[in-house]
């Protein structure tokens, strides 16, 4: 599940609505709750992202590789990983820049990596794009960058 966010399902507003549903996901916050729909697709993809979450919180390389990372993006991982075994990497991905095409999805995240410097942690926020492939119904991981 996309942190801060609860999904729940609900018929889409539109003239569509006859013939599919759509997903709801109601951000809460100290000001107001918003509802932003979801795209047709969403909670595999968020399988998928999960799938290379967990692997990145875990140090899993090999897991990685399943989430779809290829054998040098793996490399790179295991050398990072290798030269900062205490490192953090996080995504922050609002359903709201998540987009999916037939086989293909696209989600803009904002990733936060921490690394100990000295002895202290040290977080360095960036935006990354991920980009999915859907293979015999299943996404994986194609890109990010």
């Amino acid at each position: 599940m996309v942190s801060g966010f609860v999904l729940m399902a609900m018929a889409a507003p539109t003239a569509l609505a006859k013939r599919r549903h759509a997903h709801a996901v109601k951000h809460d916050s100290s000001a107001a709750s918003t509802f932003i729909a979801a795209p047709r697709g969403f909670g595999t993809v968020e399988l998928a992202m999960s799938q290379f979450n967990y692997a990145l919180a875990m140090h899993d390389v090999g897991m990685l590789q399943v989430a779809g990372v290829n054998q040098s993006g793996a490399k790179l991982w295991d050398k990072f990983f290798s030269e900062n075994p205490l490192a953090t990497v996080k995504d922050n991905c609002p359903v709201s820049e998540l987009f999916i095409a037939e086989n293909a999805a696209f989600w803009t995240c904002t990733e936060t990596v921490t690394i100990m410097v000295g002895k202290k942690p040290r977080a360095f926020d960036h935006e990354i794009r991920f980009t999915f492939s859907r293979k015999n119904g299943m996404w994986k991981v194609a890109n990010r960058r």
